[in-house]
């Protein structure tokens, strides 16, 4: 299955929720190791960060 799906499977179905989630809880998700976690949440939170900005100078 695609990230995505086993994400929003187990809840995780806005960017939002993903850069608030804490690394362990997503190591919990079957198919979700401790690399793959940190890389989602660090996107996530950098696409937060991006459109927050984009947001200010508007």
């Amino acid at each position: 299955p695609k990230l995505a799906d086993i994400l929003s499977k187990a809840g995780y179905d806005t960017v939002e929720k993903i850069a608030s989630a804490k690394v362990e809880d997503l190591k919990k998700i079957e198919g979700i190791g401790d690399r793959t976690a940190h890389r989602v949440i660090g996107s996530a939170r950098e696409y937060m960060r991006q459109k927050q900005q984009e947001e200010n100078e508007q």
